[in-house]
């Protein structure tokens, strides 16, 4: 509804309600503010029965002049005129109006606003009465004539009583008195202002942490659901991205997943297949065995500086067979370990610059929502 409509009706609405309080002048100065034909017509009305007849004939041409099509005003005009004596000029009004009949037996007028229902009868028996007062006694009675077929209601048959007299000292058809344009209950309801989003309160204060924003429908209906939650501002620094302070039962949701990598250690290094010693050959048993070598070499070494033929071990050592079947090395297992260690250094610095970049997106995230009010 566009504010010029709004203001119109807000005056129409207004001057209704001074007529409807016995204050017709009231309701003639409001309704002077607006014009159209519905508003120059209930003005003409006005004066109508306030029986000031010329000031109503300007309003009614006034109206005709702004809707030519609008017929209760040339009916309107037509009555006042025969009271005032004219009864020329009410003739050419009831003419005009009959012929914006268009034929038809009446026009409801309900439908926009005016309780009232003009009948082809009543207009031919308000031209037929003219025409009596102007001498034209045959003219006149064939219209009342013409008014008695077409009549419809029970006040109508007011119409056979003054064809049986002739006419004579008969009042003519008109609007009744209170009965003025009205506009739609529903629009007048309209004109209201409605709230359907509720109130906005915006709150500033002296530095960023103290400014946030909230609807006080929303607020009022999460604290009454949670009476122990306070409000939460935000949290910002020079440096840093503002982070809103979530519930505890809320941080799960936006965790970042943490990235477990498992460290890789070199593979074990394999002692070569000569040695002589392996290694689940115990400490003691060879510790026992050298013992036993440097003893013989220095008991066999003469005092007098010959030279003897160093001391031959044994044929058949007491010791047991030292050779055990070994794992043979190929170039895949000494390839396994570099390569693990290989990957290893090119996916760490990846991996964490994705947990740092996800870590990023939750809080720009979490901002969002505490910032359009979605954790409240």
């Amino acid at each position: 509804m566009s504010q010029c409509l709004k203001a119109e009706l807000k005056i129409w609405a207004d001057a209704l309600k001074a007529y409807d309080d016995q204050e017709p002048l009231k309701s003639i100065e409001l309704f002077s503010i607006a014009k159209s034909g519905k508003i120059l017509t209930n003005m003409g009305l006005i004066y109508a029965t306030m029986g000031n007849h010329e000031m109503a004939i300007e309003q009614f041409d006034a109206a005709t002049n702004l809707d030519n099509f609008l017929a209760v005003a040339h009916f309107q005009r037509g009555v006042s005129n025969f009271y005032l004596g004219r009864y020329g000029a009410a003739y050419a009004s009831f003419q005009d109006t009959y012929l914006h009949l268009r034929g038809n037996q009446f026009i409801n007028y309900e439908q926009l606003g005016l309780k009232f229902k003009l009948f082809s009868a009543e207009v031919l028996f308000n031209r037929g009465l003219s025409q009596l007062h102007l001498g034209y006694s045959r003219r006149g009675l064939n219209d009342l004539e013409q008014a008695g077929r077409e009549k419809v209601t029970t006040e109508h048959d007011v119409i056979d009583h003054a064809i049986r007299d002739g006419g004579e000292r008969y009042a003519i058809f008109s609007v009744p008195a209170g009965v003025l344009y009205r506009p739609p209950e529903q629009k007048l309801r309209n004109l209201k202002s409605k709230e359907y989003l509720g109130k906005v309160k915006l709150v500033v204060g002296s530095d960023v942490d103290s400014i946030y924003t909230e609807l006080l429908d929303a607020t009022n209906r999460f604290r009454n659901s949670y009476p122990g939650k306070v409000s939460l501002p935000l949290e910002s620094t020079l440096n840093a991205v503002p982070i809103a302070d979530i519930p505890s039962t809320l941080k799960r949701r936006f965790t970042a997943p943490t990235l477990r990598i498992r460290s890789i250690g070199p593979s074990p290094i394999l002692e070569p297949e000569h040695s002589e010693f392996p290694d689940d050959v115990s400490e003691t048993k060879t510790g026992n065995f050298n013992k036993m070598r440097d003893d013989e070499t220095v008991r066999e070494r003469p005092s007098g500086g010959e030279s003897v033929a160093p001391l031959q071990p044994p044929s058949s050592p007491s010791l047991p067979s030292l050779n055990m079947p070994r794992r043979a090395r190929t170039p895949k297992s000494d390839a396994l370990p570099q390569l693990r260690q290989g990957v290893a250094h090119c996916f760490i610095p990846l991996f964490s610059a994705v947990r740092s970049e996800w870590k990023k997106l939750c809080r720009l995230v979490m901002v969002c929502c505490s910032t359009h009010g979605f954790l409240e």
